[in-house]
């Protein structure tokens, strides 16, 4: 505020003295702003160097030997006001003069606390959802209640955020700013006869605004704060199992892509990718492991880290995206045809029955199924029963010759997917096809029903 507002602050709140010692004061605390402006600073920054205007209103109603009346006391809305505008305050004091990775380090903290917060919010919707649920069977008056009820938990958790967050940056980031210089506060001591002067009082440390006075909300805050800690190093540890996997996963396919461009010289721009996916796991894995140790983390390194990881990951995607344009996408080759018969029966059913895949031939006693496939890879399964699967295969599982085909592929442009295509033709005749999609229709009919009867069902009967 500037040396009006803090005056104009001031006056309000030491309006239960004299008019005449409220001008005394008022001019000192004017002279004092206009001496600390002659020497180079701003009225803010003098207005802030005297301290709170609220315990500097106290400290002069105290040596007036003067109680604030319940008017003057302030409301909680006050309270709350004053104790955000002096964190905003700390914060801007902190970024002040950093350095730019200071300034990013700090962000990511920040970032970091508001996810976490966030992700506390779980317990508070399990609970919202759980009286959500009792409340609306109450009818009219249980939508009011609930409507209330979601309200009170959602204003709890904002309130319960606010305060979380505030304390943790102060406790943990703003801790180590450094102690202001011993400024002079200015404290009126009680006239006798109107003929004392003012004095001034030198503190012995910085003025500091705490979060909340001693007591009960201290308490709190300060248990809401280790609760948060320890909640946020569980999430850390979870998350950190699932970068181990992660980490072997990008390592293994480091590995394979290495060699694939060992043998074709392409797709290194794969490996690149993977080099930068890497170093950002690794650099996410080494932030939250140093919180969960209490471990001063280096985002110096990890600052140098990410930028070289997107550059890694722009120029690997920029490379693949030039190999790419020059490749073809082919489903692997179909190399053999097998034909297969299955003996027609008229309470056959083929629980994989398809129309594009039937043929109607007349000279057909039977079914007559023909395969193209890849032998490498598939293997036709020929089941005969009353019910059967026609598009059958068995995967044949050889990295070692789809590693080779892909490679074989690779060297001439062309990148193969699909291991597991095979396509087949139906033959039938006109009468043998009705009597095969009215068993078809008959089956899928009945699993209809019973999943209709199932979702159907309530609880409290007795389901068979």
């Amino acid at each position: 505020m500037n040396k009006q507002q803090f005056l104009d602050k001031l006056k309000s709140k030491i309006s239960v003295l004299n008019d005449d010692e409220i001008e005394d004061i008022l001019n000192e605390y004017a002279g004092y702003i206009d001496e600390k402006v002659a020497e180079g600073k701003t009225e803010k920054e003098a207005v802030k160097e005297l301290g709170n205007v609220n315990e500097i209103a106290a400290d002069l109603l105290d040596a007036y030997k003067v109680k604030p009346t319940n008017q003057d006391n302030e409301n909680i809305i006050e309270r709350a006001v004053n104790w955000l505008t002096s964190f905003v305050e700390m914060l801007v004091d902190k970024i002040k003069g950093q350095s730019f990775t200071d300034i990013i380090k700090f962000l990511i903290l920040i970032c970091m606390i508001f996810l976490i917060i966030l992700i506390c919010k779980i317990p508070f919707i399990i609970v919202r959802d759980a009286g959500v649920g009792i409340f609306r069977r109450l009818g009219n008056v249980g939508d009011f209640i609930t409507y209330i009820w979601t309200t009170i938990i959602e204003f709890s958790y904002l309130i319960i955020a606010i305060i979380a967050f505030v304390t943790i940056v102060k406790k943990e980031f703003l801790k180590d700013m450094p102690k202001k210089e011993v400024k002079p506060k200015i404290v009126n001591e009680a006239k006798v006869d109107n003929k004392k002067a003012i004095k001034v009082k030198k503190e012995t440390k910085a003025p500091e605004y705490h979060a909340s006075n001693q007591g009960f909300f201290n308490n709190l805050a300060n248990f809401i704060v280790k609760c948060l800690v320890l909640f946020l190093k569980f999430i850390a540890c979870c998350i950190l199992l699932g970068m181990a996997g992660y980490i072997i996963g990008i390592t293994f396919g480091i590995v394979v892509t290495a060699l694939v461009f060992v043998k074709t010289l392409k797709f290194i721009g794969i490996f690149v990718i993977l080099i930068g996916l890497l170093s950002i796991g690794v650099a996410f894995s080494e932030v939250l492991f140093n919180f969960v140790v209490n471990r001063k983390t280096n985002f110096k390194k990890i600052f140098i880290v990410i930028i070289f990881s997107l550059i890694a990951l722009g120029g690997g995607i920029g490379l693949t995206s030039m190999q790419l344009a020059k490749m073809s996408f082919k489903k692997t080759d179909a190399n053999t045809t097998k034909e297969v018969v299955y003996k027609m029966d008229k309470d056959l059913l083929i629980k994989d029955f398809d129309e594009e895949d039937f043929i109607i031939d007349e000279n057909e006693k039977d079914i007559k199924v023909i395969y193209k496939y890849n032998d490498k890879f598939i293997k036709i399964r020929q089941e005969q029963s009353k019910e059967i699967f026609i598009n059958n295969y068995d995967y044949i599982v050889d990295n070692k010759v789809i590693y080779n085909y892909v490679i074989n592929g690779l060297k001439n442009n062309i990148f193969y997917y699909d291991f597991g295509h095979g396509r087949m033709k139906v033959y039938v005749n006109a009468k043998n096809y009705d009597i095969l999609k009215n068993n078809y229709d008959k089956y899928m009919e009945e699993q209809i029903a019973i999943e209709d009867t199932e979702f159907d069902c309530d609880c409290d009967c007795d389901c068979e």
